[in-house]
């Protein structure tokens, strides 16, 4: 018995590859890199200035981030360097890359809001305090 649970134990528990530090930190150090760059890149005067971008780092989830149109250059560079210098080590650590985000749900265009791009107010009408 004991020999069949270790068998199925990580089929029936769910296996996200060694639980080591380096591989369950990954996604922040990946983000940390990124983070930074969406936030220099986040002015705006009007909502067009603004999109969502589904892009991210390969060791990393997201559902999409919003940036002002100018810093998609920066965000590319970003998530080139994330992968270059975080999700490489990470895969030759033969860690397992995180499953796939479920559904994202929509929430709605992206806005500018006292000159930001960022998602829409969920406690207004169309992003806009109400």
């Amino acid at each position: 018995m004991k020999a069949l649970l270790a068998l199925l134990g990580p089929l029936l528990l769910g296996s996200c590859g060694p639980s080591k530090p380096e591989c369950e930190d990954v996604a922040a150090r990946a983000w940390a890199i990124v983070a930074p760059v969406l936030e220099a890149h986040s002015a705006c005067s009007v909502d067009a200035d603004c999109l969502e971008a589904h892009d991210a780092p390969r060791c990393a989830n997201s559902c999409g981030v919003i940036l002002a149109s100018e810093g998609v250059d920066a965000l590319r560079a970003a998530i080139d360097k994330a992968n270059r210098e975080i999700c490489d080590e990470y895969d030759g650590d033969g860690c397992v890359h995180p499953p796939p985000v479920p559904l994202c749900p929509y929430l709605g265009p992206p806005v500018c809001n006292n000159g930001k791009c960022g998602r829409p107010n969920p406690n207004s009408r169309f992003g806009r305090p109400m």
